[in-house]
Order: C-alpha cells, then sequence, then structure tokens
C-alpha cells in the first residue's frame, strides 16, 4: 500500500519529523509554522502535498515511519492503539492481520470482555481466536474472567507482540486456563 511513486527521501525534502508530528521544510503561501495535517472521518491525520506534479493525501503515521525508516511497509500498525500518537517509537510495519489484530475492541451490552461466544442453552463461554482469517477453538468456560483469560492466554501465542489483552487477573491458577467447563 505504499506509495512507489514518492520516495522517502522526497518526503524528507518537504516535511521534518519531531515529537510525533510533521511540519512544512519551507513555508511558503497558506503554509504555517505548526503541525502539518488534519484528523480524517477514521481518526487518522491526513496531509496533502503535492509531489512530482500530483496531489497526494497521506497518511501523517505512513509519512514518519517511511520517513525514518526509507521505505514504504504494507501497512502501519500504531502499537498503543491510538491513532492520533504518531510517535516513530509507537509505529511499527505490520501485515494486514496484525494491524487487524491491534485494534480496540468495542464492548456490546453482551460481552463484557473479547474473544469468546456465551452458548446461553450450555450456559457455557467459547472462546476463539481468529488467525488466517479462521476461528480456532480454544475451549469452553464457566465464567467471562475465565474465558477472557483463557483468550488473553492463546492470543499471545498466537499473535504474539501484536495482541490485545483483555483486562483480567493473571493470578488464576492454571487448571482453569487449561481446564475445559
Amino acid at each position: 500500500m505504499g506509495n512507489s511513486k514518492i520516495t522517502p527521501k522526497e518526503l524528507r525534502d518537504v516535511f521534518y519529523y519531531k515529537d510525533g508530528e510533521i511540519y512544512w521544510r519551507v513555508l511558503k503561501g497558506r503554509r504555517t509554522s505548526g503541525p502539518v495535517g488534519c484528523i480524517n472521518s477514521r481518526g487518522y491525520k491526513t496531509v496533502r502535498v503535492i509531489l512530482n506534479g500530483r496531489v497526494h493525501c497521506l497518511t501523517a503515521h505512513r509519512i514518519i515511519f517511511a520517513m525514518s525508516n526509507n521505505f514504504w511497509p504494507d501497512q502501519v500498525d500504531h502499537i498503543n492503539g491510538d491513532r492520533a500518537d504518531n510517535r516513530i517509537e509507537n509505529l511499527r510495519k505490520a501485515s494486514c492481520s496484525q494491524n487487524c489484530v491491534n485494534r480496540n475492541y468495542i464492548y456490546s451490552n453482551k460481552n463484557k470482555y473479547r474473544g469468546y461466544t456465551y452458548r446461553e442453552s450450555r450456559g457455557i463461554y467459547e472462546v476463539y481466536v481468529t488467525t488466517n482469517n479462521k476461528n480456532k477453538y480454544i475451549g469452553s468456560y464457566l465464567t467471562e474472567e475465565e474465558a477472557a483469560l483463557a483468550y488473553n492466554h492463546a492470543v499471545r501465542d498466537i499473535h504474539g507482540d501484536f495482541s490485545v489483552f483483555n483486562m483480567v487477573f493473571e493470578d488464576m491458577p492454571m487448571e482453569i486456563i487449561d481446564g475445559e467447563a
């Protein structure tokens, strides 16, 4: 998804980076000395720039990553999940599936945590982790907290550093994590 028509060097000729923001190197016309860009409807800071005689609309986090690492990755992930936090130490190269794993969960009125389905007919919580576009069954549990913790352990093993965890206590006995309801 990188913009192969624009090189990182060309970006560095137009912008400079400081503390999670990009700034114009040369002020002309309506350009101001403050940070460049505006927030789009998806919560990303975007920048419109003319390079090589064409208008390009780019996201600030991708510009910052390309300028700092000298290449355009397929996708750039915000490690802490905050789309407004464009500090270089919060950005990392990611595949599409890795980027999807590190999404903030929108809690529903049914589930308190992520990663499980409640089976009302059986009175259990079934835990699943998605990997390679398939749901992997982890196990069945009696409480939401047990299911949430089992999800945490499974997702850590499957997705590693890109995992987003449920906020549950880690001092739960392993026999609950490993056992089925």
